[in-house]
């Protein structure tokens, strides 16, 4: 169980790692991101929530801001963000990067569902459109992992109580047979008695027995 749980682990490893070098890739010069893009990535996600369009940039500058959280972090820019309606598509990016990084399944689900609402704004621009999809991907993939992991915890479980109806079972067995042995043998030690009183009569001299 432990080289399996390993295992889970190091490719999760491996897909946080494949979404950071895809994130990179895609990032624009550095000198075409604007100030205001660079100044967010020093405010809360929720400082901008009033703007109504996202650009590339802006988008990356996001996820960057949004991996530096932790689960807790997340939960309390999610209560002010929830406050108003979720309608803009800056403000359904943030809510998907956000409950994304609570890192857990009703997270990822509500993460790609919102992911897949903003991949069919026609606004949106190709370069962050593939943002959009590769996060929607991500997400989906977690959702994917966890399922995975909750099939192999069951089949763990199942298995678990499978040997533990197999030992009782054996348990039983063996005492069984202890228990059939003490018979045989009490039967055995009286058989052996039994004999030898009629060995002891049958040999026994006449006179001898009339004295």
């Amino acid at each position: 169980m432990r080289v399996l749980i390993v295992t889970f682990m190091l490719l999760l490893l491996s897909g946080c790692q494949a979404l950071m070098q895809t994130l990179q890739a895609v990032r624009p010069p550095q000198g075409a991101v604007s100030q205001a893009s660079v100044a967010l990535t020093q405010a809360p996600l929720t400082d901008d929530i009033n703007a109504s369009n996202i650009d590339l940039g802006h988008g990356l500058n996001e996820v960057e801001r949004s991996l530096t959280l932790t689960e807790e972090q997340a939960q309390a820019e999610l209560q002010v963000l929830t406050k108003n309606k979720i309608d803009q598509p800056n403000r359904i990016f943030i809510y998907a990067l956000l409950n994304q990084q609570l890192k857990d399944l009703p997270g990822w689900i509500r993460a790609r569902d919102s992911l897949q609402q903003l991949s069919v704004n026609s606004d949106l621009s190709a370069p962050l459109l593939q943002l959009v999809r590769l996060l929607q991907f991500h997400n989906q993939s977690m959702i994917n992992a966890d399922a995975r992991q909750t099939r192999l915890l069951q089949a763990l479980r199942e298995d678990d109580e499978k040997h533990q109806a197999l030992v009782a079972e054996l348990q039983l067995s063996q005492q069984q047979v202890i228990e059939l042995s003490n018979k045989i043998e009490a039967l055995t030690n009286l058989e052996k008695s039994m004999s030898i009183r009629r060995a002891l009569t049958t040999d026994t001299p006449k006179g001898l027995a009339d004295d």
